[in-house]
């Protein structure tokens, strides 16, 4: 109830919000090499919630929302590699297999062997053949070796994707 010059109305609470769907979230269960110099496909093989089946944990890992719409698409990636190794990492999240948002980091030999970057993103997608990917791609100055995605560990999740819809946007 609002109240407009002393008089009480009713609001039409069904003009406002709206369901945050579809929406999905993974991670990755065990850990996932990832070779030096290649984009590599995260695999979050392990759904936290799909809420419209739109989501493939078992062959494309992708997302494809069957609702037209402006998505807030996440990632969050924990890998390991050698501490006394020079990095450069971009991650990117793709649409219809195209790079649409990317970062870079250098990591040095100072960082350790442990390190964690996250990456997000607004995209338009039409509701029916649209699909979102998330990559991760490193790039050893050392000696070309490859590293790990850190799957699960103890309960603590440590890479994850995600995506849901934007009300209102």
């Amino acid at each position: 109830l609002i109240s407009d010059a002393g008089t009480l109305k009713r609001i039409d609470v069904s003009l406002v919000g709206g369901k945050n769907t579809p929406a999905f979230e993974a991670y990755t269960n065990s850990n996932q090499s990832a070779n030096h110099a290649t984009n590599v496909k995260i695999q979050g093989d392990v759904e936290v919630y799909d809420s419209d089946s739109d989501y493939d944990k078992d062959t494309n890992y992708r997302f494809t929302p069957t609702t037209a719409g402006k998505y807030f698409c996440y990632m969050h990636v924990s890998f390991n590699g050698a501490a006394d190794r020079e990095y450069y990492v971009g991650p990117n999240i793709r649409l219809n297999g195209t790079s649409v948002a990317g970062a870079q980091y250098t990591l040095d030999t100072n960082d350790g062997g442990d390190n964690a970057y996250s990456l997000y993103k607004v995209i338009n997608c039409n509701g029916s053949s649209d699909y979102i990917e998330y990559y991760h791609y490193h790039h050893d100055y050392s000696a070309s070796s490859s590293v790990n995605l850190l799957g699960i560990n103890s309960s603590q999740l440590r890479t994850i994707i995600g995506a849901f819809r934007l009300i209102g946007a």
